[in-house]
C-alpha cells in the first residue's frame, strides 16, 4: 500500500482528507512539506521560523479539511498560504525592530538587532526605504541604523542637538512605520520572486 500511496492524485487525498482521514493529511504532508520549507526559508532565511509556518501551514489545512475537496490546486494552495504566512512573520520582525528602537531612542540604549532578521534583508529593506527620506534625515537615520552611533555621537558629527537627532529619528521611525505598512508586501516580492 505505501509504494501506491505514492501515486495517489492529490485531489484523492483531499476528498478522503476531508472527512477527517489522517493518513490522508500525512501523505499530503510528505510529498509537500519539503518545498514549502523550502520556499518559506528562502523567504524568512531563519530555519526554525520556516519550520514553524511550515508547521502553521499543514495544521492550516488540517483545519479547513471540510473544505479541501475545493481545493483545485494543493500545491498553488500551499504556495499563497505559505508566502502570505512568511510575509507576515517578516513584518511582525521588522514591526517589532521599529517597536524596540523607538523603546531604545527614548532610553537611549542600544538595540541588539542580531537574530532578529537576517543582516543582509534588513540591510536591503532600510536602504530601499532609506532612498525616500529628506537627504539630513536619512544621513541622520543612516548613521543611527548603519553606524550604531548614539544620539548624543550623531549630534556632535553633525553639529546638531540630541533633541534635533532624536526628532529626525523619530519622524525616520514613523515614516518606516507607515511605509512598510503600506509597502513591503511588493518589496519582498521583488527582492524574493
Amino acid at each position: 500500500m505505501r509504494k501506491t500511496a505514492r501515486h495517489i492524485p492529490d485531489h484523492v487525498l483531499l476528498k478522503k482528507l476531508s472527512t477527517g482521514n489522517t493518513e490522508a493529511l500525512a501523505l499530503l504532508m510528505q510529498r509537500h512539506e519539503p518545498r514549502v520549507f523550502d520556499f518559506v526559508s528562502s523567504i524568512v532565511k531563519r530555519a526554525a521560523v520556516a519550520e514553524e509556518i511550515t508547521q502553521d501551514v499543514f495544521i492550516k489545512l488540517w483545519e479547513t479539511r471540510q473544505h479541501s475537496t475545493s481545493i483545485q490546486s494543493l500545491p498553488a494552495w500551499l504556495f499563497t498560504l505559505s508566502r502570505n504566512r512568511a510575509i507576515n512573520a517578516l513584518q511582525e520582525t521588522a514591526s517589532r525592530w521599529i517597536r524596540e528602537e523607538t523603546y531604545a531612542l527614548g532610553n537611549a540604549q542600544v538595540v541588539d538587532l542580531e537574530g532578529q532578521l537576517h543582516q543582509k534583508d534588513l540591510y536591503e529593506l532600510v536602504d530601499s526605504f532609506a532612498e525616500r527620506l529628506p537627504p539630513k534625515r536619512k544621513e541622520i537615520f543612516m548613521l543611527r541604523f548603519r553606524k550604531g552611533l548614539t544620539v548624543d555621537e550623531i549630534g556632535t558629527l553633525l553639529d546638531l542637538s540630541p533633541f534635533t537627532v532624536k526628532n529626525q529619528l523619530q519622524k525616520s521611525y514613523d515614516s518606516l512605520r507607515f511605509w512598510m505598512k503600506h509597502h513591503i508586501v511588493s518589496f519582498l516580492l521583488l527582492v524574493f520572486f
